[in-house]
């Protein structure tokens, strides 16, 4: 059996505890309904550092005669003969993400009637990675191909691809040269 002062004890105490709780509840009801105080600071107080804009550009781009092991084109031209090598040269700017500049080159060779003669195919991918401490790199390709001389003469299209994977930045050039046959004399 309880004593009768055990009782009343037990019985005060939770007369207490309720009191706190609703003093508790009214102080937290009275603070929600007064709102919040005026503040300057906006919620979402929160800087976005944006990304730096990042470049792919072809700066130049030439048909030549031949081009040295220096990317120096010997012979400026826009019209070859069946069976004779054309080179070309490019300077490609490019943005430098995490110190690094990677580079895919490829090409399309496309005749006058317009039947690819020289397909895109990863197989073919030129990949050039290098690392920087600038802001953007000026990188140097050559390459060349040699049209068949049974191929038909006429304008024929060049269709470059140069891909910066690191970027997510993709350009495309398309020049045009003009493939004679090969008059005798």
């Amino acid at each position: 059996m309880i004593s009768t002062t055990k009782r009343g004890s037990i019985v005060l105490l939770i007369l207490v505890i309720l009191v706190a709780v609703v003093l508790t509840s009214a102080l937290v009801l009275f603070l929600m309904k007064s709102g919040p105080t005026e503040s300057s600071a906006s919620p979402l107080a929160v800087e976005f550092i944006p990304e730096r804009p990042t470049t792919l550009t072809i700066n130049q781009f030439e048909f030549c005669s031949d081009v040295n092991s220096r990317f120096v084109c010997t012979e400026k031209r826009t019209s070859f003969r069946l069976g004779e090598e054309v080179h070309f040269r490019l300077v490609v700017e490019s943005s430098v993400k995490d110190q690094v500049v990677s580079l895919v080159e490829n090409y399309q060779l496309t005749d006058p009637p317009g039947t690819v003669l020289l397909p895109l195919d990863e197989k073919n991918d030129f990949h050039l990675n290098l690392n920087s401490q600038r802001e953007k790199e000026q990188v140097a390709f050559r390459d060349y191909f040699i049209v068949s001389p049974e191929s038909i003469p006429g304008n024929y299209t060049l269709t470059l691809f140069i891909e910066n994977p690191v970027l997510n930045k993709k350009v495309t050039l398309t020049k045009t040269i003009t493939i004679q046959e090969d008059v005798i004399s």
